[in-house]
This record gives structure tokens, C-alpha cells and sequence, in this order.
């Protein structure tokens, strides 16, 4: 669950860095009557919230596509990476001095606190649907005496203000005491909802808030997207009227304002959410010129390539360690000497690359891997195994630009009970657990092995 947890934070700093541009743009757009253009920036936040996955492209603005590695709980020296190196090395430090497991202790400090901090976060969803079910209970039971008097339209007795309400047959629900004109006006707003499905996309933000309900930006976007999807179904409602139309629809909107102990932060009434703003809108507020409108579609199409999508690694010029290179590194380390009568073997399955460029040109390349070492021995007119080892191993280069290289940590887990946790600390997350998964790679690496017995003792296949 805490792995579950931490994706969920990271996706929230990702969908952080496009809200940003989003207030930005809003505030831009303040003066205009229409929030159209609007809701489809903040249905794009919606969806860098809610999708589990990301393209890399080189075009995107997000310093990183995971701040906080979701095996962090089992690294030695625990660290994060926001792709602010400045930020990095102010927090790192102190992160690792505060967290780092210690050896003597029962247990890692940084699991408890992030477990707890999981539990708390799933408390925190259990509140939220809790929230939803009995407001939607107590709605229920006051809406048990509603009467239909037209196409889709409820009068109840028991209710302040008109609302919509329901995702596949919604009803709009009257005031008894509303008046006919007061009533015409809500209508043509509540219908402008349900031409554009605004109860799903409203049902929508409201679980990804309760998702993400720990990160404050998120709750800065799902309040201005309710307002802001007012503001367009009040500009599309109103689009064909005449001045005077225009303000009998905002005296009703004033007339079925709300009081602020009235409202929930899952609004649903008509004059439930920023009337005055709404009013302002309707009176005073501007149509967008077609330039601008295109200018802000060019605007919305960059945010999108930009902040939908995650940072590419860049490629590097610089050559990268041969098999050669590797293959030599790994005989090296298990001081192997071949003789007429014994081979030594390796046989290395790549598993994943990352590199890092200096200043300098040069590179830092580390070369994660399922590395079999075998040292077999002549018998007969064969061959048998006299030992070997097969283990996840991680080999780092210095490279410097003219493709010469240095091997400056060659690293293998710890055995027992650190095997794990070791590699799920050094491995990237993405491939820890098939680094842990060594049949995998064993049948063919065997035969690897032992192809290469055949050739150096000239033997007939069997």
C-alpha cells in the first residue's frame, strides 16, 4: 500500500506543475464572459491526475517524472529527486541524515512514517466516499416528495435552491417557492449542464479529489474548476440573450444564492458557487476575440505537450561500455583464470541503462544486470559445473568523451535477509522485481554458458 501511496504523491507534484500554468492562464482570461477554453486546461489536469502512465518526450517542463522513488522506504541513504538540482541538494542531506535505517534498530524509521502516512491517506478516501454516501442519503430522503410538473423538472418543498442531480438520468429539482421567471432562468442553465454531461465531469473531479486529497493545489484546481464550469454554462445559457434577459438571469442567480454555512465542497445547487463573480461575468464580463481564442487554443495545445507528458532522458554522444568492456569487468571481479582443463564464464543479461552527463563531457553510466559467472571444468568428453554464482549486479562507468572508460563500483546485494531490500533500493523501480526474479534469465544464460564451453574445448553439441 505505501508503493500504491507514493505513486499517487508523485503523480500530485507532476499534475502540480501543469495547475500552475493553469492559474496563470485563468487569471489571464478573468475579464472574459466564456470558461470553455478553461475547463478543457482543467480537464487536462483531470487527466494528468488520473491516468497511472506518461509519455517521455523532450518537450516536457516537468522537472521530474518521480520525485520520490516508491522504494525509497528501503534505500540506505534515502533521497529524492524533484529535477532541481538546487532544491536536491538542500533536502537530500537532511533527508538522509534524518532517515538512513540504521543497522542496530528493528526498524526503518522511513517505513513507519511513510506506512502511517498510507494509512492516514486511505482514512483520508474512507472520509471522503463517507462524505459523498450520507449527503447523497440525506438529498435522497429530502427529495422523497418531489413532484414532476415537466419535461425533467422536480418541485420539492424541502430544498433551498434548484440543482441538478444524478450522472445517468439526472433531474433538475425546483424550489416550490421559486418563481416562474426565477424558474425559466434556472432551467435554461440547469439544461446547459446536462447538454454537456457536467454531473459526470463534476462526479469525476470529486474522486480525484478524494484521491489526492493531501495536496493543496488539488484543491485549489477542483474549487475554480466548479466555478469555472458555472462561468461557461452561464456564458452557454445565456449566449442568445438580450441585455435585459442577461439581468433577469443574474437576479436570479442572486435570488437563489446561498449562505456560506449552506454550501459543501461537493456543490451541486444552482446558486451555490461564486454568484457575485458569476454576476460580474453575466454584466460586465467580455466576449473573446477570435484571435485570442485562437492564441489560447495554440496556448492550451503547448500546456498540453509540456505537462501531460514526462522528461526524456537525454542521449548521450559520448559511447557507451562495450560487452567487451562489461564481460571483462565481471571476469575481473571474480579473479578468473581460465586453463587448459577449467573455462571461466559469464554471461550478462542487461536489464536497464541510466547515465548521467558532466560538465565535462564525460558520463556516468550505470549498467544494471543479471549477471551468471560459471566456471566450468573438463571431464571426459565433456564438461561439468564446478561453481558459479548467479545474481543481480549493477556496474557503473566513468566515460570520458573520447570513449575510454573506468569501472568505478561494481555492486552486488547483500546475502540473507538484505538481498531484497538491497537490490529494490539500488535498482530503478521499474525493474526491481524482475532483477529479483532470477529464473527468468537462468535457461538461457545456462546455455550461454555453455555454448562458449563447446567452442573453447572444440566439442560436439549433445
Amino acid at each position: 500500500m505505501t508503493e500504491l501511496f507514493l505513486s499517487f504523491v508523485n503523480r500530485s507534484i507532476t499534475a502540480g506543475w501543469m495547475i500552475l500554468p493553469v492559474l496563470c492562464l485563468r487569471w489571464c482570461l478573468r475579464n472574459f464572459r466564456s470558461k470553455d477554453l478553461i475547463c478543457i486546461l482543467w480537464g487536462l489536469v483531470g487527466l494528468r491526475l488520473a491516468l497511472p502512465f506518461s509519455l517521455p518526450t523532450p518537450f516536457s517542463l516537468v522537472p521530474s517524472a518521480q520525485t520520490i522513488p516508491t522504494d525509497i522506504m528501503y534505500a540506505s541513504s534515502p533521497a529524492i529527486d524533484t529535477g532541481l538540482s538546487t532544491l536536491n541538494q538542500a533536502v537530500n542531506p537532511m533527508l538522509s541524515a534524518s532517515f538512513s535505517p540504521d543497522p542496530a534498530a528493528s526498524a526503518n524509521p522511513l517505513q513507519i512514517l511513510l506506512a502511517l502516512a498510507a494509512l492516514i491517506w486511505v482514512i483520508g478516501i474512507a472520509l471522503f466516499a463517507l462524505y459523498a454516501l450520507i449527503s447523497l442519503l440525506r438529498l435522497r430522503h429530502r427529495l422523497a416528495e418531489a413532484v414532476p410538473v415537466g419535461d425533467n423538472v422536480w418541485v420539492c418543498d424541502h430544498i433551498a435552491s434548484p440543482f441538478l442531480l444524478g450522472l445517468t438520468h439526472p433531474r433538475i429539482y425546483l424550489p416550490s417557492s421559486l418563481d416562474s421567471q426565477t424558474a425559466a432562468s434556472v432551467i435554461a442553465h440547469e439544461h446547459a449542464h446536462l447538454v454537456h454531461r457536467d454531473p459526470i465531469w463534476k462526479a469525476v473531479g470529486f474522486v480525484l479529489l478524494a484521491l489526492y486529497w493531501f495536496h493543496p493545489l488539488v484543491w485549489v484546481a477542483y474549487i475554480l474548476f466548479c466555478r469555472d464550469m458555472e462561468l461557461a454554462c452561464d456564458a452557454r445559457a445565456t449566449r442568445d440573450f438580450s441585455p435585459a434577459e442577461r439581468k433577469t438571469y443574474a437576479e436570479a442567480l442572486l435570488a437563489c444564492s446561498l449562505p456560506h454555512a449552506g454550501r459543501s465542497f461537493c456543490p451541486l445547487a444552482f446558486g451555490e458557487i461564486g454568484v457575485k463573480s458569476r454576476i460580474r461575468a453575466l454584466l460586465q464580463g467580455k466576449k473573446p476575440s477570435h484571435l485570442l481564442v485562437v492564441v489560447t487554443i495554440s496556448i492550451i495545445a503547448i500546456l498540453a505537450v509540456c505537462f501531460l507528458t514526462d522528461p526524456a532522458q537525454p542521449k548521450s554522444t559520448v559511447p557507451l561500455p562495450s560487452d567487451e568492456v562489461i564481460s571483462d569487468a565481471i571476469l575481473t571481479h571474480y579473479n578468473a583464470h581460465s586453463t587448459e582443463d577449467l573455462l571461466c564464464t559469464e554471461n550478462h543479461a542487461p536489464l536497464a541503462t541510466v547515465y548521467q552527463e558532466n560538465s565535462d563531457g564525460s558520463v556516468v553510466v550505470t549498467k544494471y544486470l543479471m549477471v551468471l559467472y560459471l566456471e566450468l571444468a573438463r571431464d571426459g568428453d565433456w564438461f561439468r559445473e564446478q561453481s558459479g554464482s548467479h545474481i543481480p549486479t549493477a556496474l557503473t562507468f566513468h566515460v570520458q568523451p573520447d570513449g575510454s572508460c573506468t569501472l568505478t563500483e561494481y555492486w552486488e546485494p547483500g546475502d540473507g535477509s538484505l538481498y531484497a531490500p538491497d537490490i529494490r533500493a539500488k535498482f530503478p523501480a521499474d525493474i526491481a522485481e524482475r532483477a529479483l526474479d532470477t529464473q527468468r534469465y537462468i535457461d538461457e544464460q545456462m546455455k550461454a554458458c555453455y555454448d562458449q564451453a563447446i567452442a573453447y574445448w572444440g566439442l560436439e553439441k549433445q
